[in-house]
């Protein structure tokens, strides 16, 4: 009589063991799924985080909390005060000339004569359109332009930065001013010969925005006039300051 209790006693027991153990393994099932869901849910929550790349001052945030944004939207503009570094919009027709590690002249108000040199850094591969203060619309991609040393400029300055693209050494040059364009398309200066005006064709060659290469035409020792807008006709007399 004792052994048959005994007996459906470890039965018994032996079935809630068989029951927890049973639940014991739904549970760590579950709880597998519950990890691996995380797991998802915290990958999927790593691509929705956004990190600066550098440390710096935030400038602007042009968007709002819980706004939905697409693919290329800028989020927040970044200023880095130890990497200063210049933005400048090419008209995409001047861009073949241009080539990262080409020196750059830059000038601004703020700067005085001050002429501070930097480097092409990048140039965006993608041109968009912008209106210019003439309202003229025009393609220009971002150039990003890098100073070697800190500056006294800040974000948002605006500046003049001219690119050198191509040099020369010990060329004879020309204010752009002084050479024009005739009406089928050669280029002229006018020179003084015994104080008289004299239209004469020259060749040019490369310019920046202050001068003009002169390859043909013209001799260092010829007087030239600088304002080449001025209407002057063919030997009108003219007086030379000092002569």
């Amino acid at each position: 009589m004792d052994y048959d209790k005994a007996k459906l006693l470890v039965e018994t027991n032996q079935k809630i063991i068989n029951e927890q153990n049973s639940i014991l393994e739904s549970a760590l099932t579950q709880e597998a799924g519950l990890n691996q869901s995380l797991q998802q849910l915290s990958a999927k929550e790593g691509q929705l985080v956004v990190k600066s790349p550098v440390t710096g001052i935030v400038m602007n945030l042009p968007v709002k909390q819980e706004q939905v944004v697409g693919p290329g939207t800028m989020l927040v503009n970044v200023a880095v005060s130890d990497q200063p570094e210049v933005k400048a919009d090419i008209l995409s027709d001047d861009l073949a000339d241009v080539k990262i590690g080409q020196q750059v002249s830059i000038t601004a108000p703020v700067l005085g004569q001050q002429v501070l040199m930097g480097e092409v850094q990048k140039i965006y591969p993608q041109a968009e359109e912008k209106t210019s203060a003439l309202g003229v619309i025009q393609r220009r991609a971002p150039v990003i332009i890098t100073l070697p040393d800190p500056v006294n400029l800040k974000p948002g300055y605006e500046v003049r930065v001219a690119i050198e693209t191509m040099s020369r050494q010990n060329v004879l040059v020309l204010p752009r001013e002084s050479v024009r364009t005739r009406e089928d398309g050669q280029k002229e200066v006018m020179v003084v010969v015994n104080k008289r005006i004299q239209h004469q064709l020259v060749k040019t060659g490369i310019s920046n925005q202050d001068n003009v290469e002169i390859t043909g035409g013209l001799t260092a020792d010829e007087l030239v006039v600088r304002d080449g807008s001025l209407d002057l006709a063919e030997k009108t007399r003219v007086k030379i300051p000092g002569v």
